[in-house]
């Protein structure tokens, strides 16, 4: 699909000389099949790629003597270097390379005579290193300048190095095979074998050649061609006995193999770098074929040339294997009185070979082509010499397609097309015919042949209009009028103010343009209306492009160009380094890349500023719009102006067409913004696409225009289709977000969805409205498809909707909704309608067992009252609270039956609705107080403060006030128990009373509401005794001298009071003793282990798990320091590295049972804190933290107590408690900053055993940080009674 056209044209005459070695075109020279040599077979050419310089060997005219000159393409000129001591009418040139490691150029030619000309301080010395005295028939280096080939006269092969050391020689021809011999590998003999087409007369034909015939126009030339990787060459050569054959030797020179003999060989000989075919040609009586050879020897595969080709020159291939150059005489008049020398490139594709190109030499100019050497390093760089000129021609590959400027890609104007001929000086017009299928296609017929005018030649052309055609020579730009068949040229020299050559011409028919590219990256715009026509500059790209297009953009041209190294820019913006290929839409720009993908980017003014996209190996996440992985090595042909469709050329050679998704969606989105909902909804069924956008790309616009959305996709299938997939999600922010970046769009992972609360209800309710109102019986379904889709589903509306329906009708219906719905979902719910017929209609087109539902049907039909068939069904289908309420009506209606009661108790029960049943029975004063006190039994049995409370107020309301004052004791709510004790309506007596008083205050003394269980004694009671003990047992000292006092026992205070203050400051004394003494150990210990670095515990335990340890600590080295938490964090522990990386291995069943196992032994170990462990040092920090919260909680009482103290006249104890309590406090103080604030890594024990840090978490301020133990709230000092500080 792609062909090769002519980028750019530099032609350099060689005033005064002539290339050595040409041949002429006289008839003399054409003509003449005597066998003799017609000029060298080897070109006067070699190229240094460095320097992007060629050296020719030319010979005066005048003078005949040889010189090595130098060509630059660039600057258009010859320079002569130095002058070689032999003759020009009898130098024929061998071989000449230039050798980059030396700086030089070598140079043999046939007479034997062997140069090396090097440049040595801005000098050029010619040195002679020798002569063969046999002459040399053929040579060539290795590729990689190491080992050089030479064929002698004498017909030995010698092996060289570079410093012209014989490695080895010997006879070219031998009796040997070589190391590959053809051998039988048991697939039969021919006779047994099928021939296709051939048939069996084939099997009888004797097809060896044991003597190769001659060609003839063969030149008697020995031919010498490297392998790409230097490893093999071939050499092909005349041989008395067997003719021309192709031999095959390795780099040591051991013969590989001889080539199968064909009737008909020629002298060419060129074999592929890419190695793995040798090609050569072959001419029989009736065709002229191109042949190729396996290293083995073996041919594998052809292909014929054209008719015109009379002779073949030599054959080249470019670097990188993909072009085959054939140098030929070609009858291009048909007379064959004329033959003109022609360049053909070749490529093949999905193994068939393709005339992309045809260079001819009347298109150079007067002067005839000799040779062809292509470029070493860039593979589209042609070098042709002529008898007396250099030509450097630079070729692209593209795809040859023609930009439709309408938008309509079926008109006629964009089936047309123009075609420049071979002779670059003739345009052909063609008209094709539109096809829906291949099948139907035609060939394009001729209209219209315009001759450019006499002098100019073309190289590109452009038809921007439809009278109009532009041509781009190599120094002009011709105009062609189409109609009149004129042609206007002008000089790019007089167009440009710049000395540089124009390389490529576009027509962009999406900015209204025809563009031009010099040489170097300046881009213009050609006006072709204005006589003469004007170039004016556009755009600078950073490099020149291979491929160019523009756009317009905000009403400004914006061009787009790839160049030779994949880069592709918006004008000087880089938009990728990767591109392989692309293609400008209106409003979207299509590219592949090397890394197998295709990109699209919207054309807009974000184009020029957006970051450059660089594909990685990463998972393509297939909501992603912006990317769609693509076959490796695919490329694009085209793109559709409007459409959805991409062509790409598949290395093989094939086209495939594909709809990416951002192409579909764009035309989606276009067509729904057009209001073209039934285009927008076919192409989502096409394409795959999910029909939520055709709602939630303008939500309010399509509830708007419901009506016209009916009307015009007036299609029950595609309505279904749409109601049926809509769900309560945002398509436009989850799944089809755009081209635009969007970080909801994880790559391989679906964006975390966007509700859109009643999305689908309000859709279904919209949509049911219209087509109701529509009395269309064809929507039936979709009507039901709405009921069964909303949010929740209304199965039973839709199941109403059949009752007007004919039995025909309702039978349709019905089975869709089945089919819609589960079909016991549907039975329920015309269960639940009470209509026993319908339910009966589902249940037979079910997978229900007849002889259960007939029965279950029967039964419910049998019961006489309606209301207590409807509680049956309600109560089947657990519709609990319609149950209820008709069982109760039909309790009314059945004259208030007891055995009707009971079962509306034993409802209640087994359902718990106590609340409905009291709600409903609220009329009924004595079933209202029963069914009070039931939902009173029942908060009860839950023996909760919150249930006793409950409770209570349900039996108040019942009436029941004994079961209200225990539920109210139970629920520790004494004022509410004594209040409705003491109360008229419960007709308690005195002794009643304070037994409730006695029992209220034990429930309260439980629970340690000590203060609360004395006041009810106190107040409802004589037991003062019991009021004061309770008050001293809760450390109420004030309020115990207090009571004592109010109730004149001033008994209480020596015999109760102060023995409980005397025993509270024993166990206060004791408590901060003991406080003290673990705070000292814990704090010694801790320092103790903070001094140990974390390294040698981390060694340690690693030791311990590897078996290499004996689990003692050995003494720490004196010049390892603590670590901190900066430098812990940072080298992540490099010894346990190992485990780190372990993280994302599979986990199988039993390794999780043991990981649980291991996290519950850790838990273990840290709450045992062994000594020496990782976690001691987190235990000892808990443990602190501990001491510290109860010292915090003693604080008010010791406070207490002191002043209870100081009451008594006891200043010594109440000064010895502050004191000591004060010692605490400030050793508390003095340790925090030591034991919170210096907290060094938290460790835990790996998978392996080895210790690791405890995962980073996010910390207040949302930053990852070391997980630390929070440090307490710390004591104070306002506890203090300063009066008694001594």
């Amino acid at each position: 699909m792609k062909n090769i056209y002519i980028r750019s044209e530099i032609t350099v005459n060689l005033p005064g000389f002539r290339v050595l070695g040409t041949w002429g075109t006289t008839s003399e020279g054409t003509a003449a099949t005597s066998g003799r040599q017609r000029g060298s077979p080897a070109p006067a050419l070699c190229i240094d790629a460095t320097e992007r310089r060629a050296y020719i060997l030319v010979s005066e005219e005048t003078t005949d003597a040889v010189y090595l000159a130098t060509v630059e393409a660039a600057g258009q000129r010859l320079q002569t270097l130095c002058m070689l001591p032999v003759s020009g009418t009898d130098a024929q040139v061998a071989c000449i390379q230039y050798l980059m490691e030396k700086e030089g150029v070598f140079v043999a030619l046939r007479s034997g005579d062997i140069f090396s000309i090097n440049a040595g301080n801005g000098t050029w010395d010619v040195e002679t290193v020798g002569t063969v005295d046999s002459g040399i028939s053929g040579c060539a280096w290795s590729p990689d300048d190491e080992v050089l080939a030479v064929v002698t006269g004498e017909g030995r092969l010698l092996l060289m190095t570079q410093e012209f050391d014989v490695l080895n020689e010997f006879a070219l021809t031998q009796d040997e095979q070589g190391e590959v011999q053809h051998v039988a590998v048991g697939w039969g003999t021919k006779a047994t074998q099928y021939h296709g087409k051939a048939g069996k007369a084939a099997a009888l034909e004797d097809t060896t050649i044991d003597v190769a015939g001659l060609s003839a126009d063969d030149d008697f030339q020995v031919r010498v061609s490297w392998r790409g990787d230097g490893d093999f060459f071939a050499v092909t050569s005349l041989d008395p006995a067997a003719g021309r054959e192709i031999r095959v030797f390795s780099r040591e020179g051991k013969l590989h193999s001889v080539g199968e003999k064909i009737a008909a060989l020629e002298h060419t000989l060129a074999w592929k770098p890419s190695g793995r075919l040798v090609a050569a040609t072959e001419k029989q009586s009736h065709r002229h074929d191109v042949v190729f050879y396996e290293r083995n020897g073996l041919r594998h595969g052809d292909f014929t040339l054209r008719t015109t080709t009379r002779r073949v020159l030599d054959l080249a291939w470019n670097a990188d294997s993909s072009v085959l150059a054939v140098l030929a005489l070609v009858d291009t008049q048909g007379d064959g009185a004329d033959l003109e020398p022609c360049i053909e490139l070749w490529s093949d594709k999905n193994y068939h070979w393709y005339l992309k190109q045809e260079l001819r030499s009347s298109a150079f100019g007067e002067d005839s082509i000799s040779h062809v050497v292509w470029d070493p390093e860039d593979s589209f760089c042609l070098h042709v010499l002529g008898q007396t000129s250099y030509t450097q021609v630079r070729l692209h590959a593209a795809p040859d397609v023609s930009h439709v400027a309408a938008d309509d890609s079926n008109s006629a104007a964009g089936n047309d097309f123009a075609v420049l001929l071979a002779d670059r000086r003739s345009v052909v017009f063609y008209e094709s015919v539109s096809a829906s299928n291949v099948s139907q296609m035609t060939a394009p017929v001729e209209k219209l042949r315009v001759k450019i005018s006499s002098g100019s030649s073309a190289r590109q052309i452009c038809w921007p209009k439809s009278d109009m055609l532009v041509a781009l020579g190599v120094d002009s730009i011709s105009v062609l009028d189409v109609g009149a068949g004129t042609t206007e040229s002008y000089p790019v020299a007089d167009l440009i103010p710049v000395a540089c050559s124009l390389t490529t011409l576009v027509a962009a028919p999406h900015a209204a343009l025809v563009i031009v590219q010099d040489s170097q990256g300046q881009v213009y715009s050609l006006d072709v209306d204005s006589v003469p026509i004007e170039l004016q500059p556009i755009a600078q790209l950073p490099a020149p492009c291979v491929e160019i297009d523009a756009v317009a953009v905000d009403g400004m041209p914006v061009v787009v160009g790839r160049t030779d190294r994949n880069q592709l820019f918006a004008n000087d913006h880089l938009i990728s380094s990767v591109c392989s290929s692309f293609y400008l839409r209106r409003d979207m720009l299509v590219f592949t890349t090397t890394t197998h993908f295709a990109r699209f980017v919207p054309v807009d003014g974000d184009i020029l500023t957006a970051a450059p996209s660089e594909d990685s190996n990463s998972a393509v996440s297939k909501y992603d719009e912006s990317r769609r992985r693509v076959e490796r090595g695919s490329t694009i042909v085209l793109a559709s102006p409007v459409g959805e469709n991409v062509i790409f050329q598949m290395p093989r050679g094939n086209l495939e067409t594909v709809r990416p998704r951002a192409l579909v969606l764009a035309v989606v989105r276009r067509a729904l913004d057009d209001h073209r909902y039934r285009d927008a909804m076919l192409n989502c069924r096409v394409n795959r696409i999910d029909m939520n956008i055709v709602y939630d790309h303008d939500p309010q616009g399509l509830i708007s225009r419901m009506s016209d959305f009916v009307l015009q996709v007036n299609d029950t299938d595609l309505l279904n289709l749409f109601v049926s997939g809509l769900r309560d999600e945002d398509v436009t922010r989850t799944m089809y977000t755009g081209l635009k970046p969007c970080d909801s769009v994880d790559s391989g992972l679906l964006p975390a969805t966007t509700e859109t609360n009643d999305k689908v209800s309000r859709v279904c309710q919209a949509l049911r409205s219209v087509l109701q109102a529509a009395d269309d019986p064809r929507f039936m379904q979709t009507i039901l498809t709405t009921f069964v889709c909303q949010t929740p589903p209304d199965i039973a509306a839709a199941l109403q909707l059949l009752a007007p329906l004919s039995a025909e009708e309702r039978d349709s219906a019905l089975t869709y909704l089945l089919f819609l719905s589960d079909v016991n979902t549907v039975y329920d719910s015309a269960l639940g309608l009470y209509d026993l017929d319908l339910t009966l209609l589902v249940a037979q087109r079910s997978q229900r067992d007849p002889r259960e539902y007939l029965a279950a049907l029967s039964a419910l039909k049998a019961l006489p009252n309606e209301e207590y068939r409807r509680f049956k069904i309600d109560s089947q289908l657990g519709r609990m609270e319609k149950a209820l309420g008709h069982l109760c009506i039909a309790y009314e209606q059945l004259g208030s039956a007891d055995d009707m009661w009971d079962e509306i108790v034993a409802y209640v029960k087994d359902t718990a609705q106590y609340q409905l049943a009291i709600r409903l029975l609220i009329k009924d004063q004595r079933r209202f107080c029963e069914m009070c006190e039931l939902y009173g039994d029942y908060q009860a049995e839950a023996n909760t403060g919150a249930g006793w409370s409950q409770a209570a107020a349900s039996y108040t309301l019942a009436g029941s006030y004994s079961k209200a004052i225990s539920a109210h004791v139970q629920a520790k709510e004494w004022r509410s128990a004594m209040s409705a004790a003491c109360s008229p309506e419960s007709g308690c007596s005195p002794q009643m009373i304070h037994d409730t008083a006695t029992r209220a205050s034990a429930v309260l003394a439980d629970h340690h509401m000590f203060m609360d269980a004395a006041v009810v004694l106190l107040e409802y009671t004589e037991e003062d005794e019991d009021a004061v003990a309770l008050l001293v047992r809760g450390s109420h000292w004030t309020e115990a001298i207090r009571s004592s006092l109010l109730r004149q026992r001033a008994d209480l205070i020596e015999t109760t009071v102060q023995p409980g203050i005397m025993r509270a400051y024993e166990a206060l004394n004791e408590d901060i003793d003991e406080i003290r003494d673990a705070l000292t150990s814990k704090c010694g210990r801790l320092r103790e282990v903070r001094s140990k670095p974390l390294e040698m515990i981390i060694e340690h335990h690693a030791a311990l798990a590897s078996g290499l340890g004996d689990g003692t600590d050995g003494p720490l080295p004196d010049n390892i320091d603590v670590m901190s938490d900066t430098t812990s964090l940072a080298s992540k522990f490099s010894t346990f590295t190992g485990t780190v990386t372990n993280a994302s291995s599979r986990m199988t069943g039993s390794t999780a049972r043991r990981i649980s196992k291991n996290k519950r032994k850790e838990e273990r170990r840290k709450v045992r804190g062994k000594k020496g462990s990782i976690y001691e040092e987190s235990y000892l920090i808990d443990s602190i933290s501990k001491l510290v919260d109860r010292v915090r909680v003693n604080q008010a009482a010791v406070r207490e107590i002191n002043l209870a103290l100081v009451r008594f006249g006891k200043l010594e104890m109440a000064a010895a408690l502050q004191s000591s309590f004060e010692a605490v406090v400030q050793q508390i103080l003095s340790q925090a900053e030591f034991v919170f604030d210096q907290q060094r890594v938290q460790m835990r024990l790996g998978e392996s055993g080895v210790p690791e840090p405890v995962p980073l978490e996010n910390n207040d301020f949302g930053m990852p940080s070391q997980p630390k133990h929070p440090k307490p709230a710390l004591p104070s000092f306002e506890w203090k009674i300063d009066a008694i500080s001594i």
